[in-house]
């Protein structure tokens, strides 16, 4: 699930990008509004809270690497996924490029990285589109192909995402 989420931050489409190019936008506003601050700070809290959860139940678990605080790297997520967001809509990163940060990152937070074997995940992946391909980058085309075993989207008895082996 913390890979979900994560990935639900990140452009990795038209839609995704066009949403975040509104919360870029919104997010200058407010920098200068206090009370479109307010909305923007109060409006994080709901995430950071579940991100945080989560990592708690994966600490519960065994999953999450010794001496992380769930509440610190749930805000870590949250810089990381918004910093990486920024810089693929920024065409500096690649999604695919995005996700070996985020993924790095994860692979030192929990006990194991749960990475698809063989390589990132099919959502991730690049494939090009002719819109993409006219500006000359690579665009992300949704597609479920990783093993049936493997930890991305995978969902334990406990909840968490991710296999009981390889973490989430």
């Amino acid at each position: 699930m913390v890979r979900e989420t994560l990935a639900e931050m990140l452009p990795l489409g038209p839609e995704s990008r066009t949403g975040l190019l509104v919360h870029v936008a919104y997010l200058a506003r407010a920098v200068h509004d206090p009370r479109l601050r307010a909305i923007t700070v109060d409006g994080l809290r709901p995430l950071r809270d579940l991100l945080a959860e989560m990592l708690r139940r994966a600490a519960g678990a065994g999953q999450l690497a010794t001496g992380r605080d769930p509440d610190s790297e749930a805000m870590t997520l949250i810089c990381l996924a918004e910093g990486v967001s920024n810089h693929v809509l920024l065409e500096t990163l690649t999604p695919a490029e995005g996700h070996r940060l985020v993924e790095t990152h994860l692979a030192g937070l929990f006990a194991t990285s749960g990475r698809c074997r063989g390589g990132i995940p099919a959502e991730w992946q690049a494939k090009t589109t002719s819109g993409a391909r006219s500006q000359g980058r690579a665009a992300i085309r949704p597609v479920r192909s990783c093993p049936p075993d493997a930890s991305w989207g995978a969902t334990t008895t406990n909840g968490l995402a991710g296999s009981s082996s390889r973490g989430l």
